[in-house]
């Protein structure tokens, strides 16, 4: 599926005339992110059984506090990534996966300076 979805976005770049090696290595690991998140989220969503337990889970919570419990994860992860508020999920993602590209990006250019510099 990740192949899949990499072509695409090659292809996208391709069209819109992206041509730097570093802007289309920037949207593969990008969509790399988001893929794992999406991932990451529906594993959460589908993590409970079809199957009817006569008892109780831990917590008393029942197959429904789970999706509660990712509604909850995503209010969080809006309140963590900056201009997150307010946003659907798919949206949040893709902003989610911008921002952590971002902040590699600040680690890099940081590490570079401190190389020069010496410190």
């Amino acid at each position: 599926m990740e192949a899949a979805a990499h072509s695409g976005l090659r292809e996208r770049a391709r069209r819109r005339g992206v041509e730097s090696c570093q802007t289309r290595a920037w949207v593969l690991e990008r969509n790399s992110i988001y893929l794992h998140l999406r991932e990451l989220m529906s594993s959460l969503d589908n993590g409970c059984s079809k199957k009817k337990s006569r008892r109780r889970p831990v917590g008393g919570r029942r197959c429904g506090g789970r999706t509660s419990t990712v509604r909850v994860k995503v209010k969080k992860l809006q309140m963590l990534v900056p201009g997150g508020s307010g946003l659907e999920a798919e949206r949040l993602f893709l902003h989610t996966a911008d921002y952590i590209m971002h902040l590699r990006l600040q680690v890099n250019v940081l590490q570079a300076l401190s190389k020069i510099y010496k410190l």
